[in-house]
């Protein structure tokens, strides 16, 4: 099933190890940036196996990278609860070049995995939340939270759970207020998949 993220940007943090897997290969973590057409930056996420990593990856290197979205629980202290930590499985690397533009381009494949939800921005813009399970081998899913705005956010609210859909857009980072309480709030940051285009996956019996 397609989980496929294209990305060309710069490293904005530092290169950190996270945890060595049963391969015996250490995993790397770090954060792109890359701008979308309007001006606006998304910080995304990435790790990366050090068996494709170059001898010397820095903050302020510019990159492009091929790989996947995955998915995770993992517990937030500071919340006090599990919560779904969302990156980029990096599969493949290189050094961008000099005049190659920032990239941000995702194709996924899956299924609606729970109700969608329509909602609308104080502005009077539609918007519709949506999560797409998507299956990536040994029996391992990813739950990638989605989002769509506008007329297609009318549509994709209208599809029903267990629906497979194939959607194509860009994966990006936004900032939004948390209430915690009458008197307190607290900024967060979401990763999510901005969807630019979906299309319904038709069964052979259909």
């Amino acid at each position: 099933m397609a989980n496929t993220i294209r990305l060309v940007g710069e490293i904005t943090s530092d290169v950190e190890k996270l945890y060595s897997i049963y391969s015996g290969e250490d995993v790397y973590g770090f954060e792109l940036s890359s701008e979308r057409n309007s001006g606006v930056s998304d910080i995304v996420k990435c790790q990366i196996p050090s068996g494709i990593m170059p001898d010397v990856l820095r903050q302020y290197d510019r990159v492009y990278l091929f790989g996947e979205i995955r998915t995770r629980n993992t517990y937030d202290d500071s919340l006090g609860r599990n919560r779904l930590d969302v990156y980029v499985w990096v599969r493949g690397f290189d050094f961008a070049k000099d005049d190659e533009e920032d990239k941000n381009e995702v194709d996924i494949e899956g299924f609606i995995c729970k109700e969608t939800i329509l909602r609308c921005t104080p502005l009077g813009r539609n918007i519709c939340d949506l999560l797409i399970a998507s299956n990536r081998g040994y029996g391992k899913t990813s739950y990638i939270p989605s989002i769509a705005w506008g007329r297609l956010a009318n549509v994709v609210s209208l599809l029903g759970v267990g629906t497979k859909v194939c959607a194509k857009g860009r994966f990006q980072s936004r900032f939004y207020n948390k209430k915690i309480s009458d008197t307190e709030v607290e900024e967060r940051i979401a990763y999510e998949l901005s969807i630019g285009r979906i299309e319904v996956v038709e069964n052979e019996e259909d």
